[in-house]
């Protein structure tokens, strides 16, 4: 799996090229915006991680030249010394999924890198993204915002709770078939939007989907990374939808 690495400070692109690599995945390093759209005229990586304050082109002008072309080709995260509200905002809004603060703890950023490259998930869900950005409107601008978005355990382990406890009244074998996998899946992301209460719940998401259906602990929930590829698309499915109010028992 190849990241495209944009950072105008050849320094630290190869600092975080190194530390990428060790996990291995393989880097591409471009300085500056323009050639790092040149290089995604000609190629496809499977995660971007762009730095937010360049000169030129600035990583959100990436993001948005991207957009203009038409579906982008893979998640893009954002790196920024910058961690306030506006800046999470700005980085939503031209289709950033993730964030990372320049000088965090190397190893936290490589794993949001590794989540994004490994969970299936190509992209924050509209939902989550448009939700959190009602709420980032409402807020002071210039308040800090970054240090706060981690997943929330307290808020998986409820999700969870629910959703065992649906599961646990269905048939023996449930979750075989794809359309019972969707329906779970409909059914967890209900169950998460209820406990989503501030913009960190929402940019944690696609973590937190995984994570209660992980802990269902059958062989076919930990492939749902299959399905979150195409979760835009399945969650304007009818069995989604149906599910998000109770999982069916007869089919």
């Amino acid at each position: 799996m190849t990241i495209l690495l944009i950072d105008d400070d050849p320094a630290i692109g190869r600092l975080y090229g190194a530390a990428i690599q060790k996990r291995g995945f393989n880097v591409k390093l471009c300085t500056a915006g323009d050639q790092a759209l040149e290089f995604l005229h000609r190629q496809k990586p499977h995660l971007i991680v762009s730095d937010v304050e360049m000169p030129g082109l600035s990583g959100h002008d990436v993001a948005l030249r991207l957009l203009q072309r038409g579906p982008r080709p893979c998640p893009i995260l954002f790196l920024s010394a910058n961690d306030t509200v506006e800046s999470v905002l700005q980085g939503l809004r031209c289709g950033g999924d993730d964030f990372l603060i320049k000088g965090e703890a190397l190893n936290h950023m490589i794993d949001r890198m590794a989540f994004w490259l490994t969970s299936g998930f190509r992209a924050l869900p509209l939902v989550a993204r448009h939700a959190a950005m009602d709420m980032l409107e409402t807020m002071n601008p210039i308040a800090p915002l970054l240090p706060q978005i981690k997943k929330d355990r307290a808020l998986v382990d409820m999700a969870f709770e629910s959703l065992y406890r649906d599961v646990q009244s269905t048939p023996p074998g449930y979750g075989v078939r794809l359309i019972e996998r969707i329906e779970v899946m409909g059914r967890t992301a209900e169950l998460i939007e209820r406990q989503c209460t501030e913009p960190a719940h929402w940019l944690r998401f696609p973590d937190a989907v995984l994570s209660v259906i992980h802990k269902l602990r059958t062989p076919w929930a930990l492939d749902i990374g299959v399905l979150c590829r195409h979760y835009e698309l399945l969650s304007r499915d009818p069995r989604f939808q149906k599910a998000r109010t109770m999982l069916r028992a007869d089919h």
